[in-house]
């Protein structure tokens, strides 16, 4: 990852795709997936199965290290194998109450790291919501376009007031392109694992099969930079607790609603988010935030101003009134003039200069040799200077 564009970074980042740019549990379940759907289509005993689960687990957190949700992974993978080998192979969620447990129990710095509670949400947002909405989704959609939707939907749910205080938006291009890229995830976290145990025994067998794998990727990252450019993808929100808890109850209120209650309060959030776009979409006041360059309006003449810090801009000519170019830099807040620039010594340009000065510091002034001479009228009172 250190060796990825920020652009691209970002990209990802906009489109709450980040988890697929570091080693996560996410990972660690497909590849145990894996590796039970192969013992299943073979015929393997159970004991096989549950062998060969746990030898992916240990070789998974040997390769990647102990980070927190690999930890958080690796757990609860442990215990649904336990389960599995029980014959309780349902019990995902007290599997991960006691996965929290344990890794907190080992490791409680985990408690104050967003990685383990984004995973740890994640994971009960999936067990929780994911089979109820798969079914019902499942009338309208496909099976795997449901299923599929359903975990995404799901899971950035579970995770959004905790997201949103490391981010301070709330973005809805997240559900579609982890729709979009989830497949593709999965089959290339696969084949990326079997290229790279390949390349131990046959180099250049693995050589010759990366760009296979690479095709998703490719895909992956398309989607990531298609959904960061998507006006408005992403819509902002309070970055502290408050914002989090108040995040936390309107979705809660969403989730236990039903019927005609529900209807009403996702028109309400829809109308609310429309409005909310339309007033981001209408021009502010002046002048425009983040403003680099602005021409101010001296009539006759020039006066440009060029932002070089907070309340600091070089100015290029002043027009030929003090009045309106004081203005205009008084507006755009600039208390200091670095450099003052005059190109000649023509009445607009020039004359407007004793407006800059006023009450703004303005230690330094650029003009071209002969800058004055054979003047004529008009002129501005050079004590001003001082």
């Amino acid at each position: 990852m250190s060796a990825l564009p920020e652009r691209t970074a970002e990209d990802f980042r906009a489109t709450g795709m980040t988890h697929l740019l570091t080693v996560s549990g996410a990972n660690l379940a497909i590849l145990t997936g894996f590796v039970l759907g192969v013992a299943r289509w073979a015929r393997a005993p159970t004991w096989c199965s549950v062998l060969g689960g746990a030898l992916m687990i240990w070789v998974f957190v040997l390769v990647c290290r102990p980070e927190p949700s690999v930890v958080r992974a690796a757990f609860m993978g442990s215990l649904g194998l336990l389960a599995l080998a029980t014959g309780r192979a349902q019990a995902g969620m007290r599997a991960l109450c006691v996965t929290v447990v344990g890794v907190l129990f080992v490791a409680p710095g985990l408690a104050a790291s967003y990685g383990f509670a984004l995973s740890v949400l994640a994971t009960a947002g999936i067990l929780v919501l994911v089979p109820g909405w798969a079914r019902a989704w499942s009338s309208r959609w496909p099976r795997p376009v449901a299923e599929a939707l359903a975990v995404a939907v799901a899971a950035q749910v579970a995770v959004a007031p905790v997201l949103v205080l490391l981010s301070g938006e709330v973005s809805w291009v997240a559900v579609p392109a982890n729709v979009l890229a989830a497949p593709v995830v999965a089959v290339v976290t696969v084949a990326g694992s079997v290229l790279t145990a390949l390349a131990s025994v046959w180099p250049g067998a693995a050589a010759f099969l990366v760009p296979l794998p690479g095709l998703g990727v490719s895909w992956i990252a398309l989607v990531a930079e298609t959904g960061a450019r998507v006006p408005y993808g992403a819509l902002p929100w309070r970055s502290d607790v408050v914002g989090g808890l108040l995040l936390a109850v309107v979705l809660v209120v969403f989730l236990v609603t039903r019927g005609r209650t529900r209807r009403v309060l996702a028109a309400v959030a829809v109308t609310v988010l429309v409005l909310g776009l339309a007033a981001r979409c209408v021009p502010g006041g002046w002048p425009p935030a983040g403003w680099a360059v602005v021409a101010c309006d001296v009539g006759q003449g020039d006066a440009f101003v060029l932002a070089v810090g907070r309340g600091e801009a070089v100015v290029f000519d002043t027009g030929d009134d003090p009045d309106l170019v004081d203005g205009c830099l008084h507006r755009l807040g600039v208390r200091t003039v670095p450099l003052l620039v005059l190109s000649h010594d023509h009445a607009d340009h020039v004359d407007g200069t004793p407006g800059v000065l006023r009450q703004r510091r303005v230690p330094a002034a650029l003009a071209p040799p002969g800058f004055g001479e054979g003047r004529r009228g008009g002129s501005w009172p050079r004590r001003e200077w001082s």
